[in-house]
């Protein structure tokens, strides 16, 4: 996953959305900001794996960090 800085372009950062090793071959498919969350929160789907991924942005470092929030899979 990618970070974007909107009003530069800059790449602050990146981030794996899978726990397997790398290779993993997953990828982000969908990212959804949720409306009027404090502080804001980026949900991501990814393939090939069945995961939802939560970025949760902190204000006072100005990054987000990633955490896998559900596994399908198992369903």
């Amino acid at each position: 996953m990618t970070v974007l800085e909107a009003s530069s372009g800059k790449v602050p950062s990146t981030h794996k959305v899978s726990l397997k090793p790398s290779p993993s071959k997953a990828a982000p498919v969908e990212v959804m900001f949720s409306h009027g969350a404090k502080p804001p929160v980026a949900h991501i789907t990814v393939m090939l794996e069945g995961t939802l991924w939560a970025a949760v942005w902190n204000p006072t470092s100005k990054d987000f960090s990633f955490q896998r929030v559900d596994d399908y899979s198992p369903r």
